[in-house]
């Protein structure tokens, strides 16, 4: 799913996971669970961030439309 975003998107999400050292899985926990130990301002505004734009979210649909 990576591949179908751009390059810099991937880098940074890439970063993202390695420097929060949990899977994505994980962190869609965090995000249901509204832990505010865990998800401060600070991470809440990074995954902001990371939101696909609308034009990314086009393509990762076309993609998981087609896979």
């Amino acid at each position: 799913l990576l591949s179908v975003l751009d390059g810099k998107r991937t880098q940074n999400v890439l970063i993202f996971i390695g420097k929060i050292r949990k899977t994505p899985e994980e962190i869609a926990q965090i995000v249901i669970d509204l832990d505010p130990s865990i998800l401060n301002h600070e991470l809440s505004g990074t995954l902001l961030e990371l939101l696909p734009t609308p034009e990314g979210k086009r393509s990762i649909s076309n993609h998981l439309l087609f896979t």
